[in-house]
């Protein structure tokens, strides 16, 4: 309940700094446009919660990839077309498909003129959403939710010590190549190899859970110490 609550005060603050558009008052509801990768969380209950609670009279569009995808470039497509007030995304490769890199936005392909609130993303600067934390200059804002590498690796070796990690991770995963390059170098400097497998591709081109079992039998035969399971929504 703390972690919803603490989003839901973090989206809040975002919703009223962008533009002041939800504060404006309008005979018509506020449209927002929800891009999710999942299905509805508490994130997402959360945010609606807080500005159901706040008064506002909400018109919302929900579309979710169920981790296709294939699908996101018609699903901002269609956001630029309805133009809402607002637009929701959950997940790095949701929130990339609608603002793009900050080194290379085409404005055919993303969404600049819209605000935009993200969660669940683990990293903004490592996924160039923007080149820091203290202003991206562009018209979003969001909330981060995993702690760096190094605080992850330390709290690890606080509970034994580690000669080598597995990672199992899905190659498809924008911001699992991300943490995955940023695991291997910390590690480089603990002198702790990193023995890395990714999810095989289906026919389908998604990932397949049906692999799992054995790509983790390709890490159980290597004997590492923790197996490490990085930022992904597969």
């Amino acid at each position: 309940m703390k972690r919803r609550s603490a989003l839901q005060l973090a989206l809040a603050a975002s919703v009223c700094s962008v533009n002041g558009r939800l504060h404006a008052a309008s005979p018509r509801k506020t449209r927002i446009f929800m891009l999710l990768g999942r299905g509805m969380g508490d994130s997402e209950r959360g945010f609606i919660d807080y500005l159901h609670k706040a008064g506002h009279d909400l018109d919302l569009i929900m579309r979710d990839t169920g981790g296709d995808i294939s699908l996101l470039p018609g699903f901002v497509r269609e956001a630029r077309q309805l133009a809402p007030d607002l637009i929701y995304t959950w997940g790095t490769p949701q929130t990339l498909a609608v603002l793009g890199r900050h080194d290379a936005v085409p404005p055919h392909q993303h969404i600049t003129d819209i605000p935009v609130v993200f969660s669940y993303v683990a990293s903004p600067v490592a996924a160039k959403l923007t080149p820091h934390l203290s202003g991206s200059g562009r018209n979003f804002t969001g909330v981060i939710l995993i702690p760096t590498v190094k605080s992850q690796i330390n709290t690890l070796l606080a509970y034994r010590p580690c000669r080598s990690i597995g990672s199992l991770y899905n190659p498809q995963e924008p911001y699992a190549l991300i943490a995955l390059e940023a695991l291997e170098q910390e590690l480089a400097t603990r002198s702790i190899a990193l023995h890395k497998v990714a999810v095989n591709i289906g026919p389908d081109g998604k990932p397949s859970a049906a692999s799992i079992p054995s790509q983790l039998s390709r890490l159980a035969r290597q004997q590492v110490d923790f197996l490490y399971l990085g930022p992904d929504t597969f």
